[in-house]
Parts: C-alpha cells; structure tokens; sequence
C-alpha cells in the first residue's frame, strides 16, 4: 500500500494538468485512483489502454513500443504484452521534470505535471520526421528556451528522450541549473516494481518480483551526459529529494532491498550558460522482453566508416529455481554469449564468452564492432545473445544500433546579389555544404519584404519561393531578404533555414538617363476632439506627414506624441470628458495607405488618466479604452490599407461567399459586400479593439441593417464573422457597423438577405480546418467559451438565444459598481484568456484556489463542469451524488447530484462518475448546448475535417462552432 504521502500526491497529480492532451483512453484506465493487487500477467493486461495518437504518436501498430505526447510534453508510453499496449507509467501523469535555475540573480523552479507545479509557456510542436516529435517551451517572458526530442526507430525496444536549454538572451548568463526527469512506474501494468542502480551504464533500472511477464525498465543518459545524480526505490521519497533539487545517489527502501511499487529519478547538473549558449542532455528508456536471462545494452553510438565502437553490455541472471519449502530463489547458472551484426560486419566479444554468474547478479560483456570502409548504410543493428547451460537452456538478447553519421548539409554566407530597382532580379547567393559531401538537391526558398534593414513588419512574398526574385512596384522603399533550406541530393534530406541580411531600400524602375524627382513631403494639421462631443470640440492638435512617391502613391503617416495627449487630456478633464478622437481628413480619397504611430508614453499617459483613443478615418475607425492601453508597454502602430481597386474588391467578397461560416447563414440567399474591404495592420495583438466601419449615407432599411457582418480574415489564418452593431459614423446620419477585436488582417462588410436570429459560435477549430473533438480542455478555454456565450447573450439584447445564460448574470451582480472580477497570481493582464477569466470569475460561474491561482491551464475535470453547470440550472433543483461510489465524498457531490437529476450528465455504466476525469472539447460542447437549449445543427456540410456526419458529437459540434440562423422552437 501507499505510504502517508501518496493522498497529498493524488491532489497534486490530479490538480496540475499543463496543456490539453492529444490522446485519450479508454474509462476503465483513466481513473485517478492507483490500485493494489495487480499480482500477474493476465490482470496487469486489462489495465491495456486504448490508446489514439494523431500527429504526437510514435511506434504502436504492432511495434514493442507506442509513445504517445500531449502538447504540454508529457508522455504516455506503452508495451505491447499478449496483443496489447499496456501502460508501463502511472497514468499519463506518472514520469515528469524538474528545473532549478538562477536568473538575474533570481532562484527559478519549473515543474511539469507530476509534481504539481508550473511549467514554461508552449512554443510550437514539430514532427521532423515520422520517428521523431520536437516540442518547445519559454521560460521566464523568453528568456530561456527548452526543446525537448522524442525519437523512436520502428521495432525497437527503447526510445531516446533528449533536451536542450537555450539562453536566449543577449547579456544575462544563468547559473545552477538543474534538470531532474523521472517518476512513478506502472511497469507491465504491476505496480509492484523494484529498483536497481548500475554505474557501469548509470542507469537506474526498475523489474518486478517475477520476469514471466516482462522484463526491465532502465533509463539512463548517454556517454556524453551521463547523469551526475540518481534515487531510486521509494517513489515518494525520490519524488520529494527531485522537489528540493538534489537526488541522493541512493536506492531508498524502508528496509527492505529494492522497495517494491519503485520509482526513479535522474538528476543532470550544469554550472552555468552564457547569452546565446545551449545545454543538451540525451537520455534513453529502454525495455526488455519477458524472461529470467536479461542482457541491458548501452546507448547507440555514432561511427563513421573504418571505424570502431566498444560496446559494454549487462548480463543479469534472474534465474529462479524451488528451494526449500517450494519457494522460488535465486539459481546460479553458466553463460554462453556470442554477438552478430545484422549486416555482417566484424564483430569481437572483449570478454569471456563463457560466463559463470550467481543467481541475481549482473557481469559486463564488451563487444566491439567495425563499421566497413566502403559501406553505403545508414545504420547496423548488434545484437549480444546469452544463453543459460540449463536443462531448458533460457536465452535473453539485447540490442544497439550502430549510426553511421549523415549530417545534415548548411548553408552559409547568404546574400540577395542584383540591383535594387524595380524590374530588376534579385538572386540567392549562399555557401551550401555538407560533411559527407553530398551533392546538392532541391533547396527550399521564401522571398520576404519588410519596412527597413531591421525587418520590421517582415511578410513573406506570396509565390517568390524560387532562387531569384523579380523587383515589383509595390516593392519601392522597401527592403527584401531570402531564406533558405538546403537540401541534399541524398542521405539526410534536409538543414536548418538560414536567412539573409536585408536589402534595401528598392528603388522605382529607371526609364530614363536621370533619375525622377524625389519623393515629396507636405505636413498636414489635424484635430484632436473631445470624442464625446456631438460637434467636435477640437482639444489639441496632431501632424501629418503625406508622403507621395514616385508612382504617385499617397501614404499618411501620424504620431501621437505624448505632448499632444498632455494638450488633449488638459482640455478634456476642463470638460469633464474621456475620449480623445484623433481625426484623419482624405476628402479627395486620395490616401492609400494611413500609418499611425502610438508612441509608449502617450498611451500610458491616456491610460492614467482614463481617456479612450479613436482614429476616426474616412475608411474606418479604431477606439482603444483606457483599459486595453493599460496594458501595451511598448510603442503601438496602426496601419489602415483600404482595398480601392475593384477587381481586389471582388476578390475579398469571393472568398467571403465561399466560405462555410457565410454559407451556412446565407444558404441560397446572394452575399454582396457593402463599401471597401479595409486591411488593418498592428503590433496591438491580444487586446480588445473596437472597430467602426462606414455605411454612409445607407439606404438599407432596418432589417437589412440588421443582416449585416464583418467578414474577418486574420494574418494567422483564422476566418470569423461577426455580427455587429449599427452606431452612427462621422456626418449626422450616417452610419456604421462596430465590431469588437483582439486581433487583425482583413475586413470585409457583407449582407447576408435574411440573417435574422442567430446562433454564435462559442469555441472555434484551428487553422489548419480542424476541431480535434477529443482534446481535452483547459480551464482558460472553458472560460473564454462561457465569456463568449455571455458576450452573445448581451449582443441579442432579451432575445430568446442562450436565454438561460441571464439568470446567471442577474445573480450574480454586484450591485453599482458592477461585476468585480478578482484577481489571479497566475493570470496576468498579458495572459490570453485574462479577461475571459476575469469575467467568468466576477459571475461566479469558475473559481481560483485557495493558493491566489486560477490554473488557466490544467484541464477541466468533470466534477468543475458539474459545478459551472448546476450554477445555472434553477436553485430548486437539488440532487444528490448517491449511486456513484467515486463521488459521495467528493467536493463537487451536490453539483453533480443536480447536473445528473437534471439529466444534463452521466454516470458510467460501471456506476462511476469519474469526476476528476479530464472533459474533451465534444463533451463540452454537447453539455453547454443542453444547457443553453441549443441544436444539434445537423445540417449542412461538415465545417471541420476530423468531425464527420457520423461521429456522436457532429451536431453539437456543429451548432456551438458554426455562426447561423434558428428558429425558436414554440413553447
């Protein structure tokens, strides 16, 4: 049984979820209670998983091994036993890290899952190759980035677990750095293990009492970062020496030998890295087969041809023979040992190949092998095989494979060489190489445009992905880099991209001898009003410099200097006002392109004192609150891009008409655009912004006002339609149609005949035209999810659409002073989801922990969406958790007892409710639409690729993602 510490980690395993997984398992296997009693192979096999990995799974369809990753990094790894995989950790929570480092002076610890603390931001998830899975997190705003490589060789028995930590900085250099990795083993699905050290391979390893099932569990670093510290035995106790940093090169047992239900840990330590240093640690886990012979192999090394390599080998006999009173003990047996390469190379045994090895002890085997001069192979696999001279003459065999390096080629010495004039053509000149001298394939190209030699605002150029580029007129002023990933003709395919200097600025098109006039320069005045003024009191003044080229192209540029907003904010406060409205004149239409700069110290001067900004252009308008520029610290940019042309036009409305979230509004209704799509341009990411676009002088009627939208296309890929709001714009009369934003690209007004009554979408899929039903769901999701729903509510103003979410709203007011959201150690103004979570707090529907945290991203369990639903079901209803034997005691048991006697949840069909279990995005869907009394939409075309017609959840899916009419059912 568990000693006192496993209940303390239970809740911190349970509480401490990073990122949502990628995979799931089966009902029986996901609970979070760990259970005693597995004694033998055929029950350790029902605890088997079924186990679904899309892009972050290696090995499985009939491989020993499946590796499965969730987007936080944690891994779940399986053996195949008897035709199945079984889990050989505690769950998906039962290996995890540690990280001790000294930044600026500062002692940091990170932690991953298992140790119930916090992790780095996640970067980005790279697949390589088919065998391989990077990932990356940043730590510390950046500072410190760790990429962790996951690779598993089909038909192998181990895989190789590796990190590298980068110091990203440009001055700070980062002291005492420490990386501990392991955790609590479930190994061949008996938690019954025992744990073992050897320094010959610095392994610790773990085995159960009998071998008839599976063999042994090792892990250990590579030659070349061998691990300068390691526990083993007693989980917990290993657990706590990993959380305060230094393992104690101890095998922990309470007084017995090899403690059994073990765990390991292995500690790496580095003194310090400097700005621009990396440190990377490589670690192997491997596994053997089932058997009383057992033969650990070190790690794979690399050699080149005509050279050698030395492997040493572990003989363990673990032999068993009946003693007296007919219990099994330990069996001294003789060995023989040979060794062959699969391709035949020259393989030698350094040391005796007849053994004599008591019973329990381990002896080292060498075996050296030489890889051939003239070998055109990539890889050798050597294999050590031991037989026992026994009656029955057990054999156990392990493993390694000899790489024979291929490094991948470079690219070095990049350069645009051509003239910088339109019409000209640049090309990439670059010094490719490779160690093994392959010859060069097809490299990879991407032409990019910036604004100056620094690179700001990069772009890459549509199609230039060839070896030169042709200078266009759009490109004047400009300034052009390349990049490049080279490619061998053969062996490892492809390098890392480099990218060039910049280039610039590119000049007009020469026709004639002497260069065209300059471009030239006039400095326009432009009004500061008091925005909440109907006649524009002006409250300061502001410049424009109009710029026109030598196309004749017009371009406005604005800064708003902090001098400006002290003039504006004065007359203001004279006024007792909070809105200063930045007025831009084209009334000849004759700008292509507005640029309006927001130094640093002018917005944090309108935030103190509480003034709202708007950009008021003929194209469009743009109001940042006091609140949102609160949190901007660096200078902020505008640039507005109205598309003019008529053909450019038509092409947004194309793509608008074709795209399923205005098709499944419109249906065979005609999509026409109103005015001029507008790109906007920002740094202003992440924060809310309000946008008006101009009607004019409109001669719609009320109701075809109401079946306008914006059409949104973002730089990230991402495509939305929002419903928005008519407001009046500029002249009296006019009119204009205001959305609100935290991200920008393009715009585009439609009329969509008929788009009454909605339903808006409260979770989105990703870019790549995916849903991904089976993720699980983190707690900052399900509040940007109910933040959007409430959003939705506001914007039907009493109509009969998510109704129910009122109620909430009503109750939980907090009188004048409105809805007062606290505040969360972990959720700063910064963080992605702050004010969803701000929000969703204030009306009570989610809580932090006792801690000041709110844990934005730990999955959703079960029990927290019964908690969040039963809020909104009437104060009548009343339930208990009675029937489920997981629940009676737990924290949610009234919740869930409402949410099931309202048959909004379900129990399992095993008389469970799993209440810890992690809720995937189909569930939450299909929860909230009962809830709000939504679909199922089955209707229409399928908007996600990865949810058919067919799966159980396709309706709800479909209605909770998609922004379409309805009509209310009567009651």
């Amino acid at each position: 049984m568990r000693n006192r510490k496993y209940n303390k980690l239970l809740v911190l395993m349970l509480a401490a979820a990073l990122l949502v997984p990628s995979f799931s398992v089966s009902a029986a296997s996901a609970s979070g209670a760990k259970k005693d009693g597995l004694a033998d192979g055929a029950q350790a096999r029902q605890t088997a998983m079924n186990v679904s990995g899309d892009t972050l799974q290696l090995g499985g369809n009939g491989n020993p091994i499946q590796i499965i990753m969730d987007e936080s990094g944690k891994i779940a790894a399986y053996l195949k036993q008897g035709g199945a995989y079984v889990n050989q950790y505690y769950s998906s929570y039962g290996w995890g890290t540690n990280l001790f480092v000294n930044m600026g002076g500062e002692d940091k610890y990170y932690t991953t899952p298992y140790y119930g603390g916090e992790w780095g931001a996640y970067e980005s998830v790279k697949r390589p190759d088919d065998n391989t899975i990077e990932m990356s997190w940043l730590f510390n705003e950046g500072q410190l980035r760790v990429k962790q490589t996951i690779r598993y060789i089909p038909g192998d028995w181990f895989y190789e677990k590796s990190w590298t930590l980068e110091n990203t900085t440009e001055s700070e250099t980062f002291t005492g750095l420490k990386w501990i990795h392991g955790g609590d083993a479930y190994f061949g699905g008996i938690d019954s293990a025992r744990a073992y050290w050897n320094d010959t391979l610095g392994m610790v390893y773990l085995r159960n009492d009998s071998t008839d099932d599976v063999g042994i569990m090792g892990y250990y670093g590579s030659e070349a970062s061998k691990a300068d510290g390691y526990a083993g035995g007693d989980y917990s106790a290993a657990y706590d020496q990993a959380m305060n940093g230094q393992l104690n090169n101890e095998l922990i047992n309470n007084g017995d030998y090899g403690y059994i239900d073990a765990g390991y840990q292995l500690q790496w330590n580095h003194d310090s890295l400097a700005p621009g240093e990396a440190w990377s640690i490589v670690s192997y886990e491997r596994w053997t087969d089932a058997g009383g012979v057992q033969v650990l192999a070190p790690e794979n090394k690399k050699v080149y041809p005509g050279e050698t390599a030395t492997y040493s080998f572990l003989l363990l006999n673990l032999l068993e023979q009946l003693g007296d009173g007919d219990v099994e003990v330990p069996m001294d047996a003789e060995f023989d040992v040979s060794a062959a390469s699969e391709n035949g190379w020259d393989v030698t045994i350094d040391s005796p190949t007849h053994l004599a090895i008591s019973g329990g002890e381990v002896a080292q085997v060498n075996v050296t092998v030489t890889v051939p001069e003239d070998t055109d192979l990539l890889s050798d696999k050597l294999t050590l095989t031991a037989v026992a001279n026994t009656e029955e003459a057990p054999t156990g065999s392990g493993y390694v494979r000899t790489i024979i390096p291929n490094d991948a080629p470079t690219a070095s010495d990049l350069a645009a060489a051509g003239k910088l004039r339109v019409g000209q053509t640049l090309t990439a000149s670059y010094a490719y190489a490779d160690t093994e001298d392959d010859e060069e394939g097809t490299s990879k190209f991407q032409w990019y445009i910036a604004d100056n030699a620094e690179g700001d605002n990069r772009m890459a150029i549509a199609d230039a992905t060839g070896k030169t580029y042709k200078l266009h007129k759009a490109d004047v002023g400009k300034y052009i880099s390349f990049s490049v990933v080279p490619v061998a003709a053969e062996g490892t395919a492809a390098g890392e991209q480099s990218d060039s200097e910049w280039v610039g600025p590119v000049a007009k098109q020469q026709t004639t001898p002497t260069e065209s006039a300059a471009p030239t320069e006039e400095l326009i005045v432009i009004d500061v009003e008091d925005g909440a003024d109907k006649d524009g009191e002006v409250v300061s003044k502001a410049f424009i410099t109009r710029t026109t080229d030598l196309l004749g192209n017009k371009k406005d540029e604005v800064k708003f200097t902090m001098e400006q907003a002290a003039d504006a904010i004065q007359q203001l406060q004279t006024a007792d006002s909070k809105s200063a409205k930045l007025v831009i004149p084209d009334p000849k239409d004759e700008v292509s392109e507005l640029l309006v700069n927001l130094p640093k110290e002018s917005l944090a001067l309108l935030a103190a004192n509480g003034v709202s900004l708007e950009i008021a252009s003929s194209n469009g308008s743009i109001i940042l609150s006091a609140e949102e520029m609160k949190g901007l610290t660096e200078d902020a940019y505008f640039r507005l891009i109205p598309i003019k042309k008529e053909s450019e036009r038509k092409e947004a409305l194309n793509r608008a008409r074709t795209e399923q979230l205005v098709l499944a509004l419109a249906g065979t209704n005609a999509v026409s655009s109103i005015g001029r799509p507008l790109e906007i341009e920002t740094n202003v990411q992440s924060h809310r912004v309000t946008l008006v676009f101009p009607l004019g002088q409109t001669e719609l009627s009320e109701d075809e006002l109401n079946e306008l939208g914006v059409f949104v296309e973002h730089s990230d890929g991402d495509k939305e339609l929002i419903k928005g709001e008519i407001v009046g714009y500029g002249a009296e009369g006019a009119k204009g149609l205001q959305i609100t934003v935290n991200k920008f690209s393009a715009f585009t007004i439609v009329h969509i005949p008929g788009w009454g009554d909605e339903h808006k979408p409260y979770i989105t899929g990703y870019a790549d035209g995916t849903f991904r039903p089976e993720r699980n769901l983190t707690r900052a999701e399900m509040a940007v999810m109910l933040s959007r729903i409430f959003a939705a509510d506001e914007e039907q103003d009493g109509k009969q659409a998510d109704s129910n979410a009122s109620s909430i709203v009503a109750a939980e007011d907090a009188g004048e002073g409105g809805l007062l959201a606290p505040t969360f150690l972990d959720v700063g103004g910064k963080h992605w989801a702050a004010a969803a979570i701000g929000q969703t707090a204030a009306l009570g529907l989610m809580q932090g922990y006792a801690d000041g945290s709110f844990k934005p991203e730990q999955q959703i369990t079960r029990a927290e969406m019964a908690s969040i639903v039963a809020k909104w079901l009437a104060e009548a209803s009343s339930g208990t958790a009675a029937g489920f034997a997981d629940s009676e005691q737990h924290w949610a048991a009234e919740a869930i007892g409402k949410v099931t006697a309202a048959g909004i949840m379900q129990g399992y069909a095993d008389g469970s409710f799993k209440p810890d279990q992690a809720l995937t995005r189909a569930e939450a869907v299909t929860l909230l639409n009962k809830v709000l009394g939504r679909g199922p939409l089955n209707d229409g075309d399928a908007r996600w690729s990865d949810v058919a017609e067919g799966y159980w959840a396709f309706g709800d899916i479909q209605e909770a993602s998609i922004d379409h009419k309805f009509e209310a059912a009567e009651k």
